[in-house]
């Protein structure tokens, strides 16, 4: 009787089981494998049974149909790729619930000759003809223009573990590259995702009807399944034992689990994506590859297709919901002017910080309200009121602890404090004792300064803005703010004459700061609905948000203040006619019956900050416009030079581009170097171009060929009917390439026309309508540097070769207009660096100033002197403005602020021939020296040696007469200076015998009590280039041998050649006789360049110097980074080792050919070694990767300083290219390490950063 009881309890308490749970089917894409492990440690571990749920796992078959299955009802959920969105696309009534693969494993492993997609033409690849056809793969096909029918393909066995009679084959990366790695067979990986766009992997989805119907079981798959993959990857042994021993009906060994599992990781990526979370940006853009490549009929509303639309209030508490009915309305303090975070535009708050708070709070169904502050400490006291609910971007500090509830940090920057350039009296933040400090009241970061001790003068400002101006002008000695902030006011107002510090106590302690939002102190349970949503916010949104402000994207147009006369006449005429011609690029031309080019994009963007509407009249010629203009039925022509004629039809608004009129000819022609070169000769114009009537007016010698169009233009000097052409560098740089007129060039710039000046284009508005002038002028000046870039780069690309502009701030350019004239002191007598000859100024310093003079239209004029002596006093007495070419030392910055040097030249030693080579001043310091009198190297002699007397001339020549009739010993001045006046006078008696250790830094100097002087003539010399520096040397100083000697990796320091030449004239002299004339030795010269060749070629072979960059090669950094590793085992003083490694750079050589290619290379290792500490070590690793060994660091330093050069890197254009971005891999270094762990961990953090995208940094410890 009780053996019947206990079975009828057993059979009931089964039956109650039976009954609790409900069944479903998961159908699996592949058979048992960990890319399933989630699910099934969800079942093992009893994660579905706790929420009700029991799973059967259904193992694919050949010729299911898996979407199919789940529609149909046979199995309630499915796992598939990112092929279900096309089936989405194509009508499916499918739901998305979650994705654990963030991106896809599907790849081709190749043989290890085939290097890039294109190789796989006239290939044989194993693969099935369903993938073969996949989005993943025909987008990497497409984009290497591999036709189906160029490659053949074979179906899969899968079991292929070699490539005997085949080149490729279709693998998951998760696995199946195991048994190629346990057979020691190489192989190269071609991955679809480094093509294009990232495909995911491993989605669940069901049906749209099961979903609706069966919400709180659908809930519950998705939390426990998303629970399972969690356990799978923080468990993964216990997880593979378990597919071993119970999920294994592909009999894997357990390594091969093993294997599988850890590299699941790098497509789960589980540490930078939530679990399960679908990103509806990627969903977009792969919908949109399905649509191009054919895949798919029609866009549907992706997000319809991710369930539910919008999970956020499902997993509120009672307590939350109830909160937001209660509050339906949530005010918000913001400032009106903490760009990029915080700030009014257009009337309207926005910024990074707004678009934070708009995107957390506007999920939850609040009403928001934003009430903007001039003047921050109103804010805060309105706040304290309860005025307001939250406060935005506020320094997280323990000031609102006790008043307020904080919120988590949202945003981290680094601390910095801003100085003009040259100011060094300031280090860190003990160094502003005593000084003057801008910066708005209330602001966090004077109770940071006082919290340390820091007594400072405080000068009040209204905001941000103000404080920079302040430092900028000298107001204020500093500002103390974060990076973030400061790049964005220096990138908007292009300020080059600030520098940022960034240690601000020490380098070893300082940490970022924290954004944070405050909320009202009775208002916990918004501070923790705001807490969720910074939590739950998606990688996707935070990397729009940074795109959108924070890395050097301003992308924002500011209305402008218009007056009364001003709106009226806008509301009184709604819509402005403007000319649209039909051809001329790239400045105005149609594209499809739409008005494209330079010229019309400026005027849409006055259009977004005036609200004036532009209707583009085209399908004219330019001579029809200009018709219509003069019978008043057009109100504006543009792209206008300016011109007596035109004056008389209406008002030129202001110039917005320039450029310079360029002759235009065949290249098998000679330059065309002046006007006078065409007499007699057919030139090819634009009928009623000013060009046009300027020949027929000044040159009628020159045979006119009127034609209609610029095509007709630049086809009629192609084909020889014209000579030349005369049309702006701009337009004709981007006209040949688009018409692929490859037979033309553009000569030599056409200066007369341009009166020698870069000429303007203008804006030309009805006569009777002045108001819509002022409008455009308005709007013309509101234009930032930021915005002007912008419009430059999409349309002219790098415009540095073409034409140089000085873009100067409102005060520069006030200064300048108030100034009228720039006068300029020179050192009268020092050849070749300049002199006056007759009035004028020559030299190598004259070729620069005049062509500042040319590129920016600066009005220089020479103040003549006698001597260098006289010119410093003028310089001190205020008489002269600049000073062309000086080297800072004290007693000058007393009454001058100096550029950066753009000269640099040695310091060397002059003796008669019969004196022995001298290796520093030192060993001679007992003899006679002369010095010009009031040179550099006087002050800097007179100080090192205080108790020695000098000799003192007034000139070099004069030095050089008294060491040939040896009343001094020798005579010191730069290399270039003495060689030129051996030479050119002939001192035969005379050698350079030895090279001192100092070198003379030349800048321009200007009178410091006129800041804005500085950072005008220091934008000026930024635009001249180190050829043109190089050109003017070679102009002024020119040594000839019978034969070029060929240094190989020093051709690139030519000065250093120019030594080692003396140097050897004064080897030759030795064995030959040292009294013999010089004449003889220089006939010597050949057997001694023999000799040096041949030390060459043994300095080749020991090189530690990469050719191309000029920057430490691999065999260096292998042998500073052992040095680095043995120091840190000593010190334990960690150093960082970073791989930075440039982004397709492939395509580039593909594209634009090795030479560009080249130059890409040059353009990212300057930008690199000019933003590394002079500690730090940088060399070329191979190809396009380059390391940094980071000296000293942690890894929160190396990190940020990773992110920064990345950021700069990628808004640094490149001459030819535009912009390029790199991967960073970055590492520290850690006990046990040595050079091939350190590599290794580097390189697989590079490796990540690639997966991840590229233009990442990531850091693997």
């Amino acid at each position: 009787m009780l053996k019947l009881v206990l079975l009828l309890i057993i059979f009931f308490t089964t039956l109650f089981a039976d009954n609790k749970l409900t069944k479903v089917k998961l159908q699996l894409q592949w058979k048992f494998q960990y890319e399933f492990a989630g699910f099934i440690m969800a079942k093992e571990k009893g994660f579905y049974e706790e929420l009700g749920i029991d799973v059967d796992f259904i193992e694919f078959e050949p010729g299911m149909n898996l979407v199919k299955e789940v529609i149909d009802g046979n199995k309630e959920f499915g796992i598939w790729n990112s092929s279900i969105i096309s089936e989405f696309l194509n009508g499916q009534d499918i739901v998305i619930l979650a994705n654990y693969f963030k991106r896809s494993p599907l790849a081709l492993i190749t043989r290890p000759e085939i290097k890039i997609p294109s190789d796989l033409i006239g290939k044989t690849i194993m693969v099935h003809e369903y993938d073969a056809n996949s989005a993943n793969y025909q987008q990497m096909f497409n984009m290497f223009d591999i036709k189906r029918e160029s490659i053949n393909i074979i179906d899969p066995d899968f079991k292929k573990v070699d490539f005997d009679g085949i080149d490729a084959i279709s693998i998951f990366l998760t696995n199946e590259t195991y048994n190629f790695i346990k057979n020691s067979t190489p192989y190269n990986i071609l991955d679809p995702s480094n093509y294009g766009v990232e495909f995911s992997d491993i989605n669940l989805f069901t049906s749209d009807a099961f979903s609706k119907q069966n919400p709180k079981l659908v809930n519950d798959f998705i939390k426990a399944s998303t629970r399972g993959w969690k356990y799978a990857i923080d468990n993964i042994n216990e997880t593979v034992d378990i597919l071993y021993s119970k999920y294994n009906s592909q009999n894997k060994t357990k390594d091969a689990l093993l294997f599988e599992a850890i590299e699941s990781q790098k497509f789960i990526l589980s540490k930078y994506y939530e679990l399960g979370k679908v990103e509806e940006d990627k969903l977009n853009k792969m919908a949109k590859l399905y649509i191009e490549l054919g895949l798919a009929d029609k866009q549907r509303n992706i997000s319809s297709m991710i369930y539910p639309n919008n999970i956020s209030n499902s997993l509120l508490t009672i307590e939350e919901l109830k909160f937001i009915k209660d509050n339906p309305e949530i005010i918000i303090g913001s400032d009106n002017s903490y760009a990029p975070l915080d700030f009014l535009l257009n009337g309207e708050s926005t910024g990074y910080s707004v678009d934070l708070i708009k995107m957390i709070l506007e999920e939850y169904g609040f009403k928001l309200k934003f009430k903007p502050y001039d003047k921050w400490h109103n804010a805060v006291n309105d706040f304290l009121k309860n005025e307001v609910n939250i406060l935005t971007s506020v320094f997280q500090s323990n000031k609102y602890e006790k008043k307020a509830n904080t919120s988590i940090p949202y945003l981290s920057a680094q601390d910095i404090i801003l100085v003009r350039k040259g100011y060094n009296e300031i280090t860190n933040a003990y160094d502003l004792s005593g000084k003057t400090i801008a910066l708005p009241k209330d602001y966090s970061y004077l109770d940071f300064l006082i919290e340390n001790g820091i007594e400072f003068n405080h000068l009040i400002v209204e905001n941000m803005q103000e404080a920079v101006n302040a430092v900028a002008s000298g107001k204020a000695d500093a500002t103390v703010e974060s990076d973030i902030v400061i790049d964005y006011i220096i990138d908007k107002n292009g300020y080059i004459n600030l520098k940022k510090i960034y240690t601000i106590f020490n380098p070893k302690v300082d940490k970022y700061h924290n954004f944070i939002f405050v909320v009202n102190k009775d208002k916990p349970i918004l501070n923790s609905l705001i807490n969720k949503g910074i939590k739950n916010l998606s990688v996707s949104k935070r990397r729009d948000l940074a795109s959108k402000w924070l890395y050097n994207n301003l992308n924002v147009v500011e209305k402008i203040n218009l007056s009364e006369t001003e709106k009226e006449f806008i509301s009184k005429k709604p819509v402005i006619t403007v000319s649209n011609e039909i051809d001329y690029p790239p400045f105005d031309f149609t594209l499809d019956n739409q008005a494209v080019g330079y010229s019309i994009d400026m005027l849409k963007l006055i259009s977004n900050k005036t609200g004036l509407e532009f209707e583009f009249i085209n399908g004219y010629k330019w001579n029809e416009l200009l018709e219509m203009f003069k019978d008043r039925k057009i109100d504006i022509l543009h792209t206008l030079s300016k011109t007596s004629e035109r004056s008389k039809l209406g008002i030129y608004s202001k110039p917005y581009v320039w450029f310079r009129s360029k002759f235009i000819t065949r290249i098998d022609n000679p330059d065309i170097n002046d006007i006078d070169d065409l007499e007699n000769k057919i030139v090819a114009v634009g009928k009623n171009w000013s060009i046009e009537k300027y020949l027929y007016k000044n040159h009628p010698k020159i045979k006119l060929l009127v034609l209609d169009s610029l095509e007709s233009i630049l086809s009629a000097v192609s084909n020889g009917e014209a000579d030349a052409a005369i049309i702006d560098d701009l337009t004709a740089k981007y006209s040949i390439k688009k018409y692929g007129y490859y037979n033309l060039k553009i000569s030599s710039w056409f200066r007369k026309f341009n009166n020698n000046q870069p000429s303007s284009y203008h804006f030309l508005v009805q006569e009777n309508m002045s108001v819509l002038s002022d409008i455009l002028n308005k709007a013309i000046e509101s234009i930032s540097v930021k915005e002007l870039n912008d419009l430059e780069k999409k349309w002219f690309g790098n415009r540095q070769s073409e034409l140089d502009f000085l873009y100067l701030t409102s005060e520069e350019k006030e200064y300048l207009n108030n100034k009228k004239v720039i006068n300029m002191c020179v050192d009268p007598n020092w050849m070749p660096l300049e002199s006056i000859n007759n009035g004028k100024h020559q030299g190598i310093a004259a070729d620069i100033i005049n062509l500042i003079k040319d590129k920016t239209g600066l009005n220089i004029q020479l103040k003549p002197t006698k001597n260098w002596t006289e010119s410093l006093i003028k310089i001190e007495q205020r008489e002269c403005d600049i000073v062309s070419l000086i080297m800072k030392t004290e007693s000058r910055s007393i009454y001058l602020d100096f550029t950066k040097p753009y000269l640099r030249y040695p310091f060397v030693i002059a003796t008669l021939n019969s004196e022995m080579y001298i290796d520093k001043i030192d060993s001679i310091i007992d003899k006679k020296i002369a010095l010009v009198r009031n040179y550099a190297i006087s002050d800097i002699l007179k100080v090192r040696f205080p108790n020695k007397e000098f000799i003192e001339v007034e000139s070099i020549q004069e030095g050089l007469e008294l060491l040939k009739k040896g009343e001094v010993y020798a005579f010191i001045d730069t290399l270039v200076s003495v060689a030129y006046n051996i030479q050119k006078y002939n001192y035969v008696d005379i050698k350079i015998s030895g090279k001192s250790d100092l070198v003379w830094d030349l800048s321009i100097g200007t009178r410091n009590d006129e800041v804005f002087l500085k950072s005008i003539m220091q934008k000026a010399l930024n635009l001249i280039t180190q050829k043109e520096i190089q050109d003017a040397y070679n102009q002024w100083f020119h040594v000839k041998f019978e034969q070029s000697v060929d240094y190989s990796s020093l051709i690139k320091y030519l000065l250093i050649v120019v030594v080692i030449i003396f140097v050897s004239v004064f080897m030759i002299n030795k064995l030959y006789n040292e009294k013999r004339k010089t004449q003889k030795a220089l006939n010597n010269l050949k057997e001694l360049q023999k000799e040096l060749e041949l030390k060459n070629e043994e300095l080749e072979k020991i090189s530690i110097t990469d050719k191309l960059t000029n920057i430490y090669n691999r065999h260096k950094i292998d042998e500073v980074l052992k040095y680095e590793l043995l120091r840190f085992a000593r010190t334990k003083q960690s150093f960082g080792l970073i791989i930075v490694d440039v982004d397709y750079f492939k395509s580039v050589n593909d594209e634009f050919g090795h030479n560009v290619g080249d130059n890409v290379l040059v353009s990212i290792v300057d930008v690199i070694r000019n933003n590394i500490r002079q500690t730090d070590i940088l060399g070329r690793w191979g190809g396009e990767e380059f390391v940094i060994i980071v000296t000293e660091t942690t890894k929160e330093d190396i990190v940020y300083f990773s992110q920064k050069l990345r950021k700069i890197i990628e808004s640094t254009p490149i001459e030819d290219i535009g912009f390029k971005t790199c991967s960073f891999g970055v590492t520290l270094s850690k006990n046990g390490d040595n050079s091939n762990k350190i590599i290794e961990r580097a390189d697989s953090a590079l490796y990540l950063a690639k997966q991840k995208g590229r233009n990442k940094v990531e850091f693997i410890d």
